[in-house]
């Protein structure tokens, strides 16, 4: 195994992806380190496949993935840009996810209750999400990867298409919450402003700088 740099979280090495013969990612080494990362870039940069990678979703063609500690790999939560949702109501949403991380020794009504009643939504609780506005998706989608607790957490544009209230709201937990747990963002250029992160990376065409 490759020695890593002190602090390291995740780090990779020389990682390119094909699909169809066309170079997707191309030669790209992150060193992850502990705070807020953000990978910006345009549309069709690689940024959210470049996410997908570090979150162990998918895998890459070419090089290697490294993770310092098993629980970064086993223990994540991932947030996607388009929220995706069983047809059950948000609190059985949310009773899910922390059902598939096994976290035990908790209420999960009352967890759930008090996640809601942090953001202002708990009169979403019996909502189905094909009810909710963009802005009540992309909350309830960022409960569900918070409240199990995770190890690190990988966010796909948590604020894109939001109005600034809603904007708000999450970028401010997201900055707090990354002192604590390792957060990788990707991001527009634009809403840059929104986040005290630690380290940038700039995706283009497939490439990091």
């Amino acid at each position: 195994m490759t020695m890593l740099k002190t602090n390291t979280l995740i780090y990779t090495e020389k990682i390119k992806l094909y699909r169809s013969n066309k170079i997707i990612l191309n030669d790209i080494s992150l060193d992850i380190k502990k705070g807020l990362t953000l990978i910006r870039g345009e549309n069709g940069a690689g940024k959210s496949t470049l996410l997908n990678i570090l979150g162990n979703i998918y895998k890459p063609s070419y090089g290697k993935i490294y993770y310092t500690h098993q629980m970064y790999k086993k223990y994540s939560s991932f947030m996607f840009q388009e929220p995706i949702f069983l047809d059950r109501t948000v609190k059985n949403n949310l009773r899910h996810a922390l059902e598939c991380h096994k976290i035990l020794n908790i209420n999960y009504e009352v967890l759930i209750e008090e996640y809601l009643d942090r953001f202002c939504v708990s009169h979403l609780i019996n909502s189905y999400p094909k009810n909710l506005s963009t802005g009540e998706k992309k909350i309830i989608s960022y409960i569900r990867t918070i409240i199990v607790n995770p190890s690190i957490i990988f966010l796909d544009e948590p604020c894109a298409h939001l109005d600034i209230n809603y904007q708000k709201v999450i970028s401010e937990n997201i900055n707090e919450l990354s002192e604590k747990i390792p957060t990788i963002i990707v991001s527009h250029n634009n809403e840059l402003d929104l986040y005290n992160y630690s380290k940038i990376y700039e995706i283009h065409k497939g490439i990091v700088s």
